[in-house]
This record gives structure tokens, C-alpha cells and sequence, in this order.
């Protein structure tokens, strides 16, 4: 038996069993890197104190401005319409209770949203994608610091966050060549191989 993380597994799966550096952007957010057998995590640190960029912090990021909105103590976005259409419901109050104690794949649900009134040109979605996708970008330049070969990002938003990250970054992620099973295969063979 061997033992590694799942962050170490979708980067090796990433890069077929070769040095590399991925970003995981999906309900939560990290990175990690391994070049000539010398490994660096970043982030990872869960919700909510952390995973900045993520499905569920954009979400939360997106339902706090929502609260201020429907309270009249905040700037208007179109995503209260969103959400008070999505929670069945107009009162902030609430939107609050039916979140309340809900674990962070409740708030990732919410994501799409958030992107979408980007898209849209909403002013306050557009600050919260920005701010989570200037963070991406800031993981992924320690990442290339380390010099990979390559670099991937995996996970629901890896696609629709790649736009928003630096055009530098953006020009260095390439798809991930395998999944992070096979990464777990991977890392199997190459523990086997060094007994």
C-alpha cells in the first residue's frame, strides 16, 4: 500500500507521471507542484477560511453581496435577481436560513451564477471573479517559480476561470493529459519501482 495525497495523484495524473504543477479549481482551490522529486503545496486550506477562487468561495463572496443588496445596504447586482429567483424567495433573512450550516458544495452550486452576471457585465460579479481569478493567477506564478515542465489546471472552474487569470498565466496552462486515477497509477508504479 501507498500513501499520498489527491493533490499529488491529479498531478501526476496531469502530466502522465512526469514533474509538473497543477491548480485544482472546483469546490475548493490549490496548487502543487513537484520538480526532480522536491514537492510545494499551496492553498487547500478549506472552506471557508480559505480556498480563495474557488466554486464556494465565489459563491459566498456572491451571497454575502446579495444579503447587503436585498437589505439596502450594499450596491446593486443583478445577482440578487438571480438568487432570490434561485431561493424562491425576496427576503434576505431567508436566503440566510436556508444557507445556514450548509456545507461548501452548497455554496459551489452557486458559482455559475456568479459567472454568469460576470459575463453579463454585472460590476459586482465581475470585482468577485476578478479578485478570485487575481489569486489563481498569483498560485500559479509560485508555482512556475518552481520551473515546471507543465502546468494544469483540473476541476469545475478550471474552463470558465481561465479567461479571467493574467494573460501570461492563461498562455501557460495546458490541459491535463490523464486524470487524477490514473495519477494514483502512477504514483503506485513509481513507489513500487523505488523498493
Amino acid at each position: 500500500m501507498y500513501l499520498t495525497t489527491d493533490l499529488h495523484t491529479a498531478c501526476i495524473g496531469a502530466h502522465e507521471g512526469q514533474d509538473g504543477a497543477v491548480i485544482i479549481t472546483g469546490t475548493g482551490s490549490c496548487g502543487f507542484v513537484t520538480v526532480q522529486g522536491k514537492s510545494k503545496s499551496y492553498g487547500g486550506h478549506g472552506f471557508a477560511q480559505g480556498d480563495k477562487g474557488s466554486g464556494a468561495w465565489l459563491g459566498l463572496e456572491a451571497l454575502k453581496a446579495v444579503l447587503l443588496d436585498l437589505d439596502g445596504l450594499g450596491p446593486h447586482t443583478q445577482l440578487t435577481a438571480m438568487f432570490t429567483l434561485h431561493f424562491n424567495t425576496q427576503s434576505a433573512m431567508a436566503i440566510a436560513e436556508q444557507m445556514a450550516g450548509q456545507p461548501s458544495s452548497s455554496y459551489a452550486k452557486l458559482a455559475r451564477m456568479v459567472l454568469d452576471a460576470a459575463q453579463q457585465g454585472d460590476a459586482l460579479a465581475s470585482a468577485i471573479v476578478k479578485d478570485g481569478a487575481r489569486y489563481i493567477s498569483m498560485m500559479a506564478k509560485r508555482l512556475l517559480a518552481f520551473e515546471p515542465p507543465r502546468l494544469s489546471m483540473i476541476g469545475g472552474l478550471a474552463e470558465p476561470l481561465q479567461p479571467w487569470l493574467d494573460a501570461d498565466i492563461a498562455a501557460r496552462v495546458a490541459p491535463p493529459k490523464q486524470p487524477p486515477e490514473l495519477g494514483a497509477v502512477y504514483f503506485a508504479q513509481q513507489s513500487l519501482a523505488q523498493e
